[in-house]
This record gives structure tokens, C-alpha cells and sequence, in this order.
């Protein structure tokens, strides 16, 4: 049976390997059934492993899932005030806000291709990231001015176990063995477990590869200079992918605020990256030599 996201499972003496679409593979606890979820299709394989887990075979699967819940409403009508409040010496609210209604969108686009960014900081964005690993995850958090609520391994337990597996690991001679390490990982995880160790110090066997998900919240203006260093081709991919999508989503609700808005070099004209360019763009040291 199937209770939310969870699967549970029968009593048979094997484990079931079920591959879904997006490269999914569900290895479930001694099982001869599971339910099938949304429209993906599961193909059943004998399999040796004793416990739950979730493999994902990432890298551009599309199993990383980014949704906007919730963002400034009129978010770019507060940014038309804030310019309009920094650049003309009216100081009655009413008048303003008509100016800005009537603003057009270029006044506001010419605003921050211009760098004036502060404008844009009093509108929030806030989003749910699901189906990364703890690698990405950490990348994520270190970005100063931001939110996060990510999901606590100290109170969550990981039966319903999932990690990350990129594609370069999947496609090389490593692959069979950073599967079975994670696995023996998981395995003494559960023991420690069921012998009372509790969660939060259980957890520190499990891997930087196990999935993960949370809430995110930044302003415009955060957003912008994450996607300038995120979405950068020297980023890493998980981390990119997440970037790429995040973007998409605040494109629908703030297309202007966002037109522009991209890798680094796209959006400031030149790449700091120096000798490690990909080349798209002059380098600083380029512009320096010109």
C-alpha cells in the first residue's frame, strides 16, 4: 500500500528493483507489490539488497524539482516606486504610485542594467527544491543573504533512503562501487537504529550523495547574483540545474525585474573568471589588455 509519498511494503523474501522514467530506480524492503505512482511505468528486476532505497541517476534527469510557492504580488510596481522614490524629489505616495503605474516597462529594465539593484530587494521570492543531494544542498546555504529551512536528519529518519548518483560516476568503472558503498552506508545506518542509536548521531554515517529537500527564500536582488555565479558553466551542475529552474519560475511572475538576468557574463557583459573562461565574453583581464 501507499500512504503519501511513502511506500510500504509486503513480506516476501525479495527485494523489487522498479526503473520509472527519468532513470528512477525504487529498491524496496522484502516486497512482491508496490503501487504504482502517477503515470510513470515500472519494470520489475530480482535484485540482492535487504532495505529501502531511492536511487536517482541525476544529471539533467529531470527528477530535481523547483516550484515557486509564494513571491511579492505587484513585485515589479514596488520596484517602479523604490526607483521613482530615489530619482524625483515628489514625496507624496498617491503621486507616485500613479507615476509608476503609468511608467513603462524600459524605465525599470534601464534601472537595473544600470546596477541600481537595492530597488529591487523589497520583493521576495520564496521556492520548494526537492530531489538534490546534501552536496548541492551545502553549495545552496552558503549563500549569505537568503532563507533556508532544509529537512533535519536529526529528526526525519532516512529509511525511505535516497541518493544522488551523477552521470560521470554512473558512466565510469566506479559506478558498481559507489552504489555498494552508499548501500552498506544505508544498511548500517538502519542497524544502528533498531539498536537505539539515536537519529542524530546515526546520521553521520550516511553520505553527502543523499537527497534532500527545503525551503528557499531571497530577494530579487540575491537572486540575481546567485544566477550570475550558479548559472555560470563552470558551476556544478546539480547546483546549475536548480539555478536554471529558479530563473524560469521568477521569469513568469517578474519578466522584467528578471529579463536580463542569467550567468554572469550574460547579465554584467564580462567574465571574472580570467584564465578558467569558457570564452563566450572578454575576460577582465582582456577588457584590461584592450
Amino acid at each position: 500500500m501507499q500512504k503519501g509519498n511513502r511506500i510500504f511494503s509486503g513480506k516476501s523474501s525479495f527485494v523489487d528493483s522498479f526503473r520509472v522514467k527519468y532513470s528512477l530506480t525504487i529498491i524496496t524492503l522484502k516486497t512482491n507489490y508496490i503501487v504504482r505512482k502517477q503515470c510513470h511505468t515500472f519494470i520489475k528486476k530480482e535484485i540482492k539488497y535487504d532495505y529501502l532505497v531511492i536511487l536517482i541517476n541525476n544529471h539533467g534527469s529531470g527528477l530535481i524539482q523547483v516550484e515557486l510557492i509564494s513571491y511579492t504580488p505587484e513585485s515589479e510596481m514596488i520596484a517602479k516606486i523604490a526607483g521613482l522614490i530615489c530619482y524625483s524629489a515628489e514625496n507624496d505616495l498617491g503621486e507616485i504610485k500613479n507615476k509608476a503605474k503609468i511608467k513603462p516597462d524600459e524605465y525599470l529594465g534601464n534601472i537595473i542594467k544600470n546596477g541600481h539593484l537595492s530597488i529591487i530587494e523589497h520583493n521576495m521570492y520564496v521556492f520548494y527544491v526537492t530531489g538534490i543531494s546534501r552536496t548541492t544542498s551545502h553549495q545552496l546555504v552558503r549563500k549569505r543573504i537568503a532563507s533556508f529551512s532544509q529537512q533535519s536528519q536529526r529528526y526525519v529518519n532516512a529509511d525511505n533512503f535516497v541518493y544522488i548518483v551523477p552521470d560521470e560516476i554512473k558512466k565510469s568503472k566506479f559506478g558498481e562501487e559507489y552504489e555498494d558503498l552508499i548501500k552498506q552506508s544505508h544498511l548500517l545506518y538502519q542497524k544502528m537504529i533498531q539498536e537505539g542509536i539515536e537519529k542524530e548521531d546515526a546520521r553521520y554515517i550516511l553520505p553527502n550523495a543523499t537527497s534532500t529537500q527545503l525551503i528557499v527564500s531571497m530577494n530579487a536582488h540575491a537572486l540575481i547574483d546567485f544566477f550570475a555565479v550558479r548559472i555560470c558553466e563552470r558551476s556544478q551542475w546539480e547546483i546549475r540545474e536548480i539555478a536554471e529552474r529558479m530563473l524560469e519560475e521568477v521569469r513568469k511572475v517578474s519578466p522584467t525585474i528578471f529579463r536580463k538576468a542569467g550567468a554572469f557574463c550574460e547579465f554584467y557583459g564580462y567574465c571574472p573568471e580570467n584564465d578558467h573562461s569558457c570564452g563566450k565574453v572578454e575576460t577582465i583581464e582582456e577588457l584590461k589588455g584592450n
